[in-house]
């Protein structure tokens, strides 16, 4: 396998990876009286964790190229979980958007 695609490979699962320590990051946030702080904790850690998998992905990609890999990715992942994990609604804004795009 070509190396830069197990890097943008690697990229996405990174991502995906991110969007987990997201997941704990809100789940910590909808606590009350700052009860949640362990999820937070657990959250920051998995930040730090996947630096250094970002580490090697970037010796193998040009930054730019990974920015928008990763922002792509995020925003997917983040969009996906939001909706069927955490049950949260998309902005009638965007329903509309892609309901005009059909027609």
């Amino acid at each position: 396998m070509d190396t830069v695609l197990a890097a943008f490979l690697v990229g996405i699962g990174l991502s995906a990876i991110t969007v987990v320590a997201d997941v704990f990051v809100k789940h910590a946030s909808l606590q009350k009286a700052f009860t949640g702080w362990p999820m937070l904790v657990l959250g920051a850690v998995i930040y730090g964790l996947t630096a250094f998998g970002w580490f090697f992905v970037m010796r193998k990609a040009k930054l730019s190229t990974l920015g928008v890999l990763y922002a792509v990715s995020c925003v997917i992942l983040l969009t996906l979980v939001s909706v069927f994990y955490l049950k949260g609604l998309l902005p009638n804004a965007i329903l509309a958007e892609t309901s005009r795009i059909r027609s």
